[in-house]
């Protein structure tokens, strides 16, 4: 495997990880508004990247951003394809969380606003749900790099260095380990320092 499609498919992991910590702090913050729709966006990159690792695994193939583009940001439809390639144990409530999180990605933008909105901070939803895939994800990475695929943030964490990490929390602000384990039932499937 070429190091740029592999050095891709990490960065997408990575950018994932953020989305998602990005989600939990919004939501943390009580910011459902910018929250669900960044929920879906971490969850909508978990599961193309579930299709490149099973199109690279299963056919030989490479899917190029344009194959992806099909899904669009259409959750549903992307958790459709990768339920169709591997069934997943979550149960019949992520289907209707992700039908919540498609409609709160759809009324992001104010000429989408209605008067019926009902925003909600799921966070113990989204935590499960991204666990669950990450887990399922990072173990189908290649064996040479799967320990990289399985920490984390891949090593976007390790630029955060002890003073990097002192002045986050001088701000008064939580440092991404600590925003990873804040009120999060799931943080013993993450693999993180």
């Amino acid at each position: 495997m070429s190091e740029s499609v592999l050095n891709q498919r990490l960065q997408y992991l990575a950018i994932a990880d953020m989305d998602y910590l990005a989600a939990r702090l919004l939501l943390l913050s009580a910011n459902p508004f910018c929250g669900m729709p960044k929920a879906a966006e971490s969850l909508e990159k978990i599961m193309k990247l579930f299709l490149i690792l099973e199109a690279k695994i299963s056919r030989n193939e490479e899917l190029s951003a344009k194959d992806l583009k099909k899904y669009s940001h259409n959750l549903l439809k992307l958790s459709e394809k990768v339920e169709s390639l591997c069934p997943m144990q979550l149960g019949e409530n992520w289907k209707n969380y992700l039908e919540k999180l498609q409609n709160f990605y759809y009324h992001r933008y104010p000429d989408n606003w209605s008067k019926k909105m009902e925003w909600i901070s799921d966070i113990d939803n989204l935590d499960a749900i991204y666990a669950y895939l990450r887990h399922n994800i990072s173990s189908n990475f290649p064996l040479e790099d799967m320990a990289i695929a399985k920490r984390f943030g891949v090593n976007i964490l390790s630029a955060y260095n002890d003073e990097i990490v002192r002045k986050i929390e001088e701000a008064g602000m939580l440092s991404p380990i600590d925003l990873l384990a804040k009120q999060n039932k799931q943080r013993d499937k993450f693999n993180a320092p």
